[in-house]
């Protein structure tokens, strides 16, 4: 089955060295307004689906313009992937 992968650790890895501090999951929930467990579910590559707000929320906070920048698709399921199989309205 093909699966989808979250590559919010590697953004959020590339954004602590861009500002030189720690960020915490909890200030990106404040700052984004997006639920701790979507943005936990994003980083430990466990959601089934995410609202497309929330999405829209976490591409702006990292500065990313494209979904492929955040996610990777995966066809034939060889990568380490999570269980995101629907995007919900």
């Amino acid at each position: 089955m093909p699966r989808i992968t979250s590559r919010f650790r590697a953004l959020l890895a590339e954004k602590e060295i861009q500002e030189k501090r720690r960020i915490s999951v909890r200030e990106i929930v404040r700052e984004t307004g997006v639920s701790i467990s979507t943005v936990q579910g994003l980083a430990n590559n466990t959601l089934r689906e995410i609202p497309i707000d929330g999405l829209a929320k976490i591409c702006a906070y990292f500065g990313v313009t494209t979904l492929a920048e955040l996610m990777e698709y995966d066809p034939a399921n060889n990568k380490r992937a999570c269980d995101l199989a629907s995007f919900a309205a």
